[in-house]
Formats: structure tokens, C-alpha cells, sequence
């Protein structure tokens, strides 16, 4: 009897053993899969394009030639002339747009100069007419001041900043 209870005794205390031995590797094979959705999910959040020369694209699997590593020199290149064209593209759209603000300004200062002039003319003959003794109602319209020109918007003609 003492030698059954044994026998049961170990096939219970074996069976317990594999049972923890397969929690156990169950419980590794979850922490690295958590481990692996950690770094896809931080790496979503964190990434940034890098400077660096990056020849090998790490998302595919890849066989290593003097072709494809070429062509991925190549690509990158371009990409590297495509921003740098959209640079200078950008900096000069904004050296003509203060270019053409500038000679807006001068416009507008030539504007209002010739607005007080012509509202110093108008006051003249608005004196002249109250020294003859003409009615109020019967003297001549004030000038209109003009609006300021502005900026036509990309689209509406030629490249040539218009006054509107």
C-alpha cells in the first residue's frame, strides 16, 4: 500500500512539474510576443525619418546584392534632391511674395500721397466757393480714399502680383 501511495504520489508530483513547466514557457513565449507589440507600438509613436544614409530597408525581407544596395543609394538620393528642389521652390515663393508685398507698399504710399493732394485741391476750391458765397449743398463731392491694393490669390492670373 505505502509503495502505491508512492507510485501515485510521483506521477502526481511528475505531473505538476509539467504542468509548471508549461506555464512557465507559456508565460515566455506571451512576454516576448508583449515585448514584440511594445517596441510595433512605441516605434509607430516615435517615428521619425532619419539624416543617415539608409540603404536597407528593415520592414522587408531582403536578399543582398550590388543592385539592390545601388538602387537603394539611388533612391535615396532622389529623395534627397526632391526635398531639397521643394526647399528652394518654397523659399523662393516666399521672396516673391515679400517682394510683391514691398512694391504693394510703395504703391500704397503713392496712393495716399495722391489722395492728399487731390484732398488738399478739394479743400481749395471748397474755401474759394464759401468766399463767393455759394451754398453748402452745391459744392463739390469730397474724393474718395482708395482701398488699399492687396495681393491677388494663387490661381487668379499670371504669376505678376495684381493690384485689385
Amino acid at each position: 500500500m505505502l509503495k502505491t501511495h508512492l507510485q501515485q504520489a510521483h506521477a502526481l508530483s511528475c505531473a505538476q512539474d509539467s504542468i509548471i513547466k508549461g506555464s512557465s514557457a507559456t508565460m515566455v513565449v506571451q512576454n516576448m510576443h508583449l515585448h514584440k507589440l511594445n517596441d510595433a507600438l512605441y516605434g509607430q509613436e516615435t517615428e521619425k525619418t532619419s539624416k543617415h544614409t539608409f540603404v536597407i530597408d528593415s520592414s522587408k525581407g531582403q536578399v543582398y546584392s550590388d543592385d539592390t544596395i545601388h538602387e537603394g543609394l539611388f533612391a535615396q538620393e532622389e529623395r534627397k534632391k526632391a526635398l531639397g528642389s521643394e526647399k528652394r521652390l518654397k523659399a523662393d515663393g516666399r521672396a516673391a511674395k515679400k517682394e510683391a508685398l514691398a512694391k504693394l507698399e510703395e504703391e500704397w504710399k503713392r496712393i495716399k500721397i495722391i489722395h492728399e493732394e487731390v484732398t488738399r485741391i478739394w479743400k481749395a476750391e471748397c474755401d474759394r466757393l464759401a468766399s463767393e458765397g455759394f451754398l453748402k449743398k452745391n459744392w463739390p463731392k469730397g474724393p474718395i480714399c482708395p482701398q488699399k491694393p492687396k495681393l491677388r490669390r494663387p490661381g487668379m492670373g499670371p504669376e505678376e502680383p495684381k493690384i485689385i
